[in-house]
């Protein structure tokens, strides 16, 4: 579920980039329509709208990360919907030759070490 959570965060961050390539753009707003439906709280679809309009910060996509995990945790059917949508703009974009941009880094060793995000300020989120 961490996986499609991070997924899910990183196309939401390229959002105005999708929006320049039809099919995908619409996948892409599809995907934030899906995600408004499914969030109760309205500090939840805030976040989501600030992603949206490509005015956040590194402590709102950590929030909305956290709204996301809250409605997907125990629930099977949320989280296989999600993961269709996300694979499906996924898709969509390795037809438009886009790339996904992320700063993760695998690092393999006696201890698998996954390097989540480099914030702006050299921050680092890693999870083993």
């Amino acid at each position: 579920m961490e996986e499609l959570i991070f997924q899910t965060s990183q196309l939401l961050k390229q959002y105005p980039e999708l929006l320049n390539h039809q099919l995908v753009g619409i996948a892409a707003t599809e995907l934030i329509g899906w995600l408004k439906g499914k969030f109760n709280k309205d500090s939840a679809k805030e976040k989501l709208k600030l992603i949206e309009e490509d005015n956040y910060n590194d402590e709102t996509i950590g929030s909305f990360e956290a709204h996301l995990e809250f409605i997907l945790e125990d629930n099977k059917n949320l989280q296989k919907e999600l993961a269709e949508k996300v694979k499906q703009v996924e898709q969509l974009m390795a037809k438009e030759d886009i790339s996904i941009k992320t700063n993760k880094i695998n690092i393999s060793g006696d201890h698998n070490i996954t390097i989540q995000d480099v914030d702006s300020k050299g921050n680092i989120s890693i999870s083993h």
